[in-house]
């Protein structure tokens, strides 16, 4: 939707985003920097889903990638001009990439974290097949955000914190967050 009315955004179209999104943000306000035919007018107002705007980022630096391998694997043949000694030189590391380690911890905290949900998970299990329980399940879907899931699961028992992904350990149940949106159930 744009500020002129609806419109449709394709392949070709340029959108820029002005600023950062806040966390859990499911749509965001983009202008249009250039258009295809009938698509949305140069310099519109448009709303574009966060996961529409991350997918066309994905789709765009793939093109590029492919792009550039192929300007490598053809240099020289036919229209494509030879690469510069100094473009053709090995990629060099960035001066901080020596100091990057991953964290030594973490395989063992994500499989401690993964055994103390499958336990949780078979006491649950256990409880309701010992209890007969016939209440109707808590509903968690795909893309639901962090306080959804609060608002229909409560708080949960704990939590694993790594990075862009959290876990949420419930009594029932383990949910996987990725950028504050549910990515996995269990």
């Amino acid at each position: 939707m744009s500020s002129g009315g609806e419109c449709a955004l394709t392949e070709g179209d340029v959108l820029q985003l002005n600023g950062a999104l806040a966390n859990g943000t499911e749509s965001a306000q983009v202008v249009v920097m250039a258009s295809e035919g009938s698509d949305c007018r140069k310099g519109s107002m448009v709303t574009v889903g966060v996961a529409d705007l991350q997918e066309m980022q994905n789709q765009m630096r793939s093109t590029i990638d492919s792009g550039l391998e192929e300007m490598r694997n053809k240099q020289g043949q036919g229209e494509m001009p030879k690469l510069p000694a100094q473009a053709a030189a090995p990629v060099q590391q960035a001066s901080y990439a020596a100091e990057m380690q991953p964290d030594p911890s973490a395989n063992q905290e994500i499989q401690q974290a993964s055994q103390e949900a499958e336990r949780s998970e078979q006491d649950v299990v256990n409880q309701s097949l010992a209890t007969g329980s016939n209440a109707p399940p808590a509903t968690i879907a795909l893309g639901q955000s962090t306080a959804e899931v609060i608002a229909v699961l409560g708080q949960p028992a704990r939590t694993a914190d790594l990075g862009s992904k959290q876990i949420y350990f419930y009594k029932d149940m383990k949910v996987t967050f990725t950028d504050g949106r549910v990515t996995d159930v269990q």
